[in-house]
């Protein structure tokens, strides 16, 4: 009981005191130095211990993995006479939380008998190292689950950005628990989708201080500061997170005397709170305050407070403040390199960060990455070959990088034949070999490489269906709309375009309220397009409803285009009247194009004297319009 509390002295003592100590005994002590991170004295009671089982080599076993030291860890697996499933569940837990991914798919293929936590702890650290297909394809293996296996699944889904397949996983999960719905948070706020984020979070009979914090997070991350803050202030006990949470985001949204106040009410302090006032008073452009705070006020200048600066500083141009912040920096870490190559390349300076790169002593894979991309942006594409080739480590983003620049140079073969060599490959890099096949109008090697995608994510289906538009298969991009699993509105809007530039106006229209069926809020670019197609269809109640619907329904402000395509379509069914009225009353200056539409329409209605004045107003705009000037000449002679 004393280990377990931590007391390991007081439990010593009662050791040493004990007259007939047995195996049982001998293990609880072991289990107390080991739990409590006592290495040597664990060491040296299991070496003094007169008989030992499989839970004294455990528990020694589990104390050096534990404590990052694998190969002791691994020596004492070795020699256990008869390992046991907890025992080598606790080799394969250490091997993957260490990364070493070879070591423990040996231990689990060498396993005859797994439970449930020897796939999860398989399919945990894939999840965290973005290895989701091959997290899925153990996951699907699995002949039971529990819920800590289905939450590291749904978590893999979710930080790698699969949110279809995350939703769709927490729809079919038997049991949920507290992790899970604070996980399916979190889920919801990438995807922007709140007020889904609040149903989770109001349908958990009970909630941590996590499931609480999560909450008020993606509230503040949409910007929904004010709604942050109400529920921060329901919370029935804060741990500093919260605070730090609301601290943060009133510092990034810019509202300083908000987060001053945050700061100074705050229970305690920690390097994340003198940090995002750095934040806080860099974001409104006062570098002396931020300053005062990192070189002055906080206790102990920390790197990632000092990094925030340098990050300050290159965002806002002044690359020569960093150098030499950079140069003072008593300690620093692979994101200040980083934040240098970054700032260097984003203000222009690329043959500073190539000078930069080239005199850093370790090279990390994010520096090697960001060199390539700012390569692939910049310079040639055979300059950003020679780089790629000689990264010591390929990553994911390096990887799409130089695939979008095979693509847009048309080399579609090799930005294939680059993915099929890369040993991990993200969506991204899929998706952007998609895309080429879509621009260049190879529809069917834009379907194969879709259909041969397991973990497809909305821009996936979106190129799918870009592809077909783009080849006139208008048909197959619709049936391709209604297998989506979540319909996005940039697809909506791409049919409905689509539609209507291959004359198909009604079944535009049509579309439209499928779209609204569907729950779909449409944006200005979908009224843009339902208004022209009323226009093609010469539908005037309707184009006034939605318009309308417009102003009211969906409190959407007019652009010039919307009045455009009104005022088109009362000219092409002779309200000639009508349109002049709306072009003077609509607060944007028309175009000659609005005019040119009228005058057209003018001459199908042979409305001679409303097409001069309209004729007029076009040549003040252009002298030398050539339709005003004919029309004019015409009505004269």
């Amino acid at each position: 009981m004393y280990g377990k509390c931590g007391s390991v002295a007081d439990s010593f003592a009662v050791f040493q005191r004990a007259r007939g100590r047995n195996l049982y005994s001998w293990n609880m002590m072991l289990q107390a130095f080991a739990l409590n991170g006592d290495l040597s004295r664990a060491k040296n009671l299991f070496d003094r211990m007169p008989q030992k089982d499989v839970v004294s080599w455990t528990a020694i076993m589990a104390a050096f993995a534990a404590n990052g030291r694998l190969n002791e860890a691994s020596l004492l697996f070795d020699s256990l006479p008869c390992p046991n499933l907890v025992s080598r569940n606790v080799m394969l837990a250490a091997y993957a939380r260490a990364g070493h991914l070879e070591s423990a798919w040996k231990a689990f293929n060498a396993m005859g008998e797994r439970s449930v936590a020897s796939w999860t702890s398989m399919i945990q650290p894939l999840a965290e190292l973005g290895k989701v297909e091959v997290a899925q394809q153990i996951y699907d293996r699995m002949p039971m689950w529990n819920v800590i296996t289905s939450t590291s699944i749904l978590a893999a889904y979710t930080q790698s950005g699969n949110f279809d397949m995350a939703l769709e996983a927490f729809d079919s999960m038997p049991e949920i628990n507290v992790v899970t719905c604070t996980v399916m948070i979190s889920c919801y706020a990438a995807c922007f989708q709140i007020e889904e984020a609040l149903k989770v979070f109001d349908s958990m009979l009970e909630r941590n201080v996590v499931a609480w914090t999560e909450m008020v997070h993606a509230y503040a991350d949409l910007g929904h500061l004010e709604e942050a803050k109400l529920l921060f202030y329901k919370m029935p006990c804060w741990t500093l997170v919260p605070w730090n949470v609301m601290l943060l985001a009133y510092a990034v949204a810019g509202h300083l005397e908000d987060a001053k106040l945050m700061f100074e009410t705050s229970p305690s302090r920690s390097v994340f709170s003198w940090t995002a006032m750095i934040q806080a008073y860099s974001c409104r452009g006062d570098f002396a305050q931020a300053e005062d705070i990192l070189l002055c006020k906080i206790p102990m200048m920390d790197v990632v407070a000092a990094n925030t600066m340098l990050a300050t500083y290159t965002l806002a141009g002044c690359t020569d403040k960093a150098e030499r912040l950079f140069e003072t920096m008593p300690v620093r870490d692979e994101v200040t390199s980083d934040t240098m190559l970054v700032g260097y390349s984003q203000n222009g300076e690329l043959l500073k960060a190539l000078y930069f790169f080239k005199e850093m002593r370790h090279r990390t894979a994010s520096s090697w990455s960001i060199v390539v991309l700012e390569c692939c942006r910049n310079l040639g594409l055979e300059e950003a070959k020679v780089l790629f080739q000689n990264m010591p480590l390929v990553s994911s983003s390096s990887c799409a990088a130089l695939v979008e620049l095979y693509t847009l140079s048309g080399l579609l073969m090799e930005a294939r034949q680059l993915i099929e060599r890369m040993l991990q490959v993200d969506i991204t890099s899929w998706n952007m070999l998609l895309a080429g096949y879509s621009l260049n109008g190879y529809c069917d090697d834009a379907k194969r490489t879709f259909d041969g995608i397991s973990s497809r994510n909305e821009v996936t289906w979106n190129s799918m269906v870009g592809a077909y538009v783009q080849n006139g298969q208008l048909s197959r991009a619709i049936e391709m709309l209604e297998r989506m699993p979540q319909l996005a509105l940039v697809t909506w809007n791409t049919l409905l375009g689509a539609l209507l530039q291959n004359g198909r106006a009604r079944e535009s229209i049509h579309l439209f309220h499928q779209m609204l069926l569907e729950a779909v809020t449409p944006n200005a670019v979908a009224f843009v397009s339902v208004l022209a197609a009323c226009s093609h269809a010469g539908l005037v109640s309707s184009s006034c409803h939605y318009f309308t619907a417009m102003l009211s329904d969906y409190e959407l402000a007019p652009v010039a285009e919307h009045f455009s395509c009104v005022i088109d379509l009362l000219g092409r069914v002779g309200r000639l009247e009508d349109a002049e009225v709306l072009i003077n009353f609509s607060p944007f200056p028309p175009s000659i194009v609005v005019w040119g539409a009228l005058l057209g329409s003018c001459k199908i209605h042979s409305d001679f004297e409303r097409g001069v004045r309209v004729a007029k107003s076009i040549l003040e705009l252009d002298p030398t319009h050539d339709g005003s000037l004919v029309f004019l000449s015409t009505v004269i002679t």
